[in-house]
């Protein structure tokens, strides 16, 4: 491993931040070194910017030239690898953030992969940043750029392009459209795509002429479709398919049965199940097994697993954005969350900069992009959570500190942490890795997998 991959994350991410201060001093150097890092460690650099970016001046050359890197020339999308381990949530965040306000800016990222889809070559990445161009597009800025993706030679791709394109236009003349497309894949996508528009009834026509399709995707999805339209033929329809001696439209029907997850469906199920074909066993006792949690009374999340107890940790638990507002407007510079519970909560973007969270547990939490800068992590849990593109830099961290199976791509991690926390078999991205390697005779006791797994 080269000695450029074992600086620590924490002077590349103080570079990155004294970059962007002093940018306008020599724009010219600073633009060519910030882009060296950017190819050299994207995730930790937009990570870094991100958190950066709001205390710059508004408008100022540094945001425009971080925006433009990442948008205009594209150097955010490595991150939608599925590698990089980018959730939802994590894109949109950092898309809003980049695309600077500016409406349809956001397209210049799917644009880039149209020449591999022409050819066929479906992109890592491609449907991640799908489903945010329908997110982010409220007015079918996208459409025209959507159906230049509809004429690639690949079925899986103009069958998610075109869900993409009816969640936007809300249409039924779209999806009459889309369902003269050849491939079955396509058209169950598309009749799929119509089941949050089954008020309506030219939408309730198309489903209806579809129902008796031969291929099972396609007429299940339509009957779905209508019973959620509370269509009273529908469920019939579909426990009568379930019936008939043909195995590939049984097992259509029974997951439509589970998917709906009505009372109605535990008869025939039971009589599948009764039948002894074993064909269909399986299929139908998850189908069963689906109703009976449908049917169970539901229990708020946080009764569950206790999670914020305290009148601060409350306002946390309303997302990621209340809570970054309060910040702003508290006047408080070290919110206590301590020994408060945030079990699988997702956090994404959260400034707990500064907070004591001692004793806290965010076991299986999801935490990227968030700031915990100078944070008491003493005796925290973070067993499983993700902490991919944080910032863990001047944290408190004690023997008490669990980060076992967290992950860490593009953190903020000092060494110090590394040398006092407990990590157990936690992932590391290369960069942590060489400096762990570097730290062997210290006895730091840390598990490397010999491939990064998906975050």
């Amino acid at each position: 491993m080269s000695n450029s991959e074992q600086i620590e994350t924490v002077e590349l991410a103080a570079e990155i931040e004294l970059l962007l201060q002093s940018f306008e001093a020599d724009p010219k150097t600073a633009r060519c070194r910030l882009a060296s890092i950017c190819a050299g460690n994207p995730s930790l650099f937009f990570g870094v910017a991100f958190r950066k970016l709001p205390g710059l001046p508004a408008g100022s050359a540094a945001a425009r030239s971080v925006s433009a890197m990442a948008i205009e020339d594209r150097c955010l999308l490595p991150l939608f690898e599925e590698r990089e381990g980018l959730t939802f949530e994590e894109g949109k965040l950092l898309v809003r953030r980049f695309t600077d306000g500016k409406p349809g800016l956001e397209n210049a990222l799917l644009e880039s992969y149209l020449p591999p889809v022409k050819e066929g070559i479906l992109p890592d990445g491609l449907f991640l940043v799908l489903d945010l161009i329908v997110e982010l597009d409220g007015v079918g800025r996208s459409n025209s750029l959507l159906v230049r993706f509809l004429r690639s030679p690949n079925p899986k791709i103009r069958s998610r392009v075109a869900e993409s394109l009816l969640k936007i236009t809300k249409s039924a003349e779209t999806a009459a459209s889309l369902l003269t497309d050849p491939d079955n894949r396509v058209r169950a996508n598309v009749i799929e795509g119509l089941w949050s528009q089954s008020h309506s009834a030219p939408v309730q026509q198309l489903l209806r002429e579809h129902v008796e399709s031969p291929v099972p995707r396609i007429a299940l999805n339509a009957l779905i479709g209508l019973c959620r339209a509370g269509d009273e033929h529908a469920a019939p329809r579909i426990a009568e398919l379930a019936m008939q001696p043909n195995p590939p439209m049984q097992r259509a029907a029974v997951w439509a049965m589970g998917h709906l997850a009505l009372k109605e469906f535990v008869g025939p199920l039971r009589e599948l199940l009764r039948s002894g074909d074993t064909y269909l066993r399986g299929n139908v006792l998850r189908a069963l097994v689906r109703i009976n949690d449908a049917c169970k009374q539901k229990v708020d999340a946080s009764q569950g697993v206790y999670a914020a107890n305290t009148a601060i940790g409350k306002i946390l638990l309303a997302g990621p954005t209340e809570w970054n507002h309060w910040r702003q407007t508290c006047g408080e510079p070290r919110p206590s969350l301590e020994g408060d519970s945030f079990y699988q909560l997702d956090l994404t973007g959260a400034d707990l900069s500064h907070c004591c969270l001692r004793g806290a547990d965010f076991e299986k939490a999801t935490l990227n992009l968030c700031n915990l800068y100078g944070a008491d992590l003493r005796d925290v849990n973070f067993r499983g959570a993700k902490l991919n593109r944080t910032d863990l830099r001047n944290t408190q961290v004690s023997a008490g500190t669990c980060f076992g199976k967290a992950g860490f791509r593009g953190a903020c991690l000092p060494a110090d942490i590394l040398c006092v926390a407990n990590f157990g078999s936690a992932p590391f991205d290369p960069a942590v890795a060489g400096m762990l390697e570097s730290k062997k005779a210290a006895e730091v006791s840390v598990a490397l997998p010999e491939t990064l797994p998906a975050a």
